[in-house]
């Protein structure tokens, strides 16, 4: 279900008893405006806890093409000199557990095609070593036919002894 803001003005959505619902529509409504304009949206806003102005800043600057002094005069206006370091920590905190996650994800996925390949090479080795001890073939002839290097071969074979 879509709810169309501009339909909504700004008393009936100030009126509703959640401030953070209330504050929220607001920043959603208004978002496209001028900063200037948002400041009173904002006062309210910075009345919320933490976290919750944090995800409505957030969600300026993720929406809204602000430069990055504009944005922190903006905070520092709003909330004070010691938020900015605040706010700009968690962010860099967020980023942080989202990298790291990330390059768990990537080494896992690096990780699987390494043992992919590996288990396939020792195939082939086990492979190679059945053809030469069941059948009596050559090294020479079983790297040609298994496309192999003799060197890895026989490296192989000797680990296996």
């Amino acid at each position: 279900m879509a709810i169309y803001l501009s339909s909504y003005y700004f008393d009936i959505i100030k009126s509703i008893n959640n401030l953070y619902l209330s504050a929220s529509l607001l920043l959603m409504k208004n978002i496209f405006k001028d900063i200037k304009e948002l400041k009173p949206i904002l006062k309210e806003i910075v009345t919320l806890d933490d976290d919750r102005v944090i995800r409505l800043f957030e969600y300026i600057v993720v929406n809204k093409d602000i430069e990055k002094e504009k944005l922190k005069e903006l905070i520092v206006d709003m909330k004070g000199e010691n938020t900015m370091p605040t706010l700009a920590q968690r962010w860099l905190d967020e980023g942080k557990a989202e990298g790291r996650v990330e390059g768990i994800q990537i080494g896992m996925q690096q990780g699987i095609q390494t043992g992919i390949q590996q288990g396939m090479q020792t195939g082939i080795f086990e492979t190679a070593v059945k053809m030469i001890e069941r059948f009596n073939l050559s090294i020479d002839d079983v790297i040609k036919e298994l496309n192999l290097k003799k060197e890895e071969l026989l490296e192989y074979m000797q680990t296996k002894k």
